[in-house]
C-alpha cells in the first residue's frame, strides 16, 4: 500500500484520536475497543488487509458488516467510483437517471418472483424501514412478524422488528403490532402469520 499517512491525518497521534473519539463520537465503544487492546486508528485498507496508524496490518474478518464483499479498495470499484465522480458526483434529482434505470431493470431480470420496481437506499436499516412502509400501505394490514434474536437496524421501525430486547427496551414504546417468533421454527412462523399480517422480515443468516 505504501501511502504517506501524514498527508491525510496531519500527524495525529493515537492518544489524540482515541480521546477525541471518546469525547465526540462514542465513549462506550471507545472503552470496549481499548479493553480488547486497540489503541491505534485505521488509516488504509486493501483487499482483506487493514493497516493502522503504526503500520500494523490486520486481517479484516468483519468486512464492514458485509458492505465490503469485494474487499477494500477493489481496483475496478475504485475506478468506477472515480469515473462517476469526475462525471457527476450526485444525481440532480430533477432529471431521469440512466444508471439507476438500467440497474433496476437488471435486478428485475435476475431476481426470482414478480419483482418489478426497485427502491435504492444506503443501508439495511433503510431497506427494513421501506419494507415496513411498503407492506403496510400495500396490504392495508398492520402486523409485522420477525424472529427472536434478529437485527434489522436501530432506527425506530427497524428496531421495532428486531428481536433483541437489550436494544429495544430503552427506546419504547416502539412501533406496535410486532411479533417475534422462534428462529428457524416453521411451526411458530405459521402460527404467527394471520389475516392481519402485513409482512414477515427474516435474515438468511441471523446477525
Amino acid at each position: 500500500m505504501g501511502t504517506d499517512f501524514s498527508r491525510f491525518y496531519d500527524g495525529l497521534d493515537d492518544a489524540t484520536v482515541v480521546q477525541t473519539f471518546s469525547d465526540y463520537v462514542n465513549p462506550a465503544l471507545s472503552q470496549v475497543l481499548q479493553f480488547i487492546g486497540f489503541s491505534s486508528y485505521e488509516v488504509e485498507a486493501q483487499g482483506s488487509i487493514v493497516r493502522d496508524s503504526s503500520g500494523r496490518e490486520f486481517l479484516d474478518c468483519l468486512g464492514g458488516y458485509g458492505t465490503m464483499s469485494l474487499g477494500h479498495s477493489h481496483p475496478k470499484l475504485v475506478a468506477a467510483c472515480k469515473a462517476q465522480l469526475d462525471r457527476m458526483a450526485f444525481s440532480s434529482r430533477i432529471l431521469f437517471n440512466a444508471p439507476q434505470a438500467m440497474l433496476a431493470k437488471k435486478l428485475a431480470e435476475v431476481t426470482p418472483g414478480e419483482l418489478h420496481y426497485s427502491f435504492f437506499c444506503n443501508s439495511g436499516t433503510e431497506a427494513a424501514e421501506a419494507a415496513i412502509k411498503f407492506a403496510r400501505i400495500t396490504t392495508k394490514r398492520k402486523k409485522l412478524v420477525s424472529a427472536k434474536g434478529a437485527y434489522h437496524g436501530k432506527t425506530m421501525g427497524a428496531l421495532s422488528v428486531s428481536g433483541r430486547d437489550k436494544y429495544k427496551t430503552p427506546f419504547g414504546p416502539l412501533v406496535q403490532d410486532v411479533e417475534n417468533v422462534e428462529w428457524n421454527s416453521i411451526e411458530d412462523l405459521e402460527r404467527a402469520i394471520d389475516a392481519d399480517t402485513a409482512a414477515v422480515l427474516l435474515e438468511p443468516v441471523q446477525g
